[in-house]
């Protein structure tokens, strides 16, 4: 009987691993893609000039404008 408990805990233990391998593996997929869309960003910024967008269409006096320059974008890379 203690051997098939063994065999129990190795199952569920070695399922857990692969688990959380697999999360690992996904995690780091998607922390690759942020920095692959980063640098594309930044490669965008540094060839055509800073990305700005007015949110809802209202101009900077009244709404947001979402904008992106040299440092926003560095700051991006270097966060991803």
């Amino acid at each position: 009987m203690a051997q098939i408990y063994d065999v129990q805990i190795f199952r569920i233990s070695f399922s857990f691993r692969s688990i959380v391998l697999r999360l690992k593996l996904k995690r780091s997929a998607i922390s690759w893609l942020v920095f692959f869309f980063c640098a594309s960003l930044l490669y965008q910024v540094y060839m055509h000039g800073p990305i700005s967008y007015h949110l809802g269409g209202w101009l900077p006096p009244l709404g947001i404008e979402y904008r992106i320059d040299h440092l926003a974008a560095y700051l991006l890379v270097l966060v991803s």
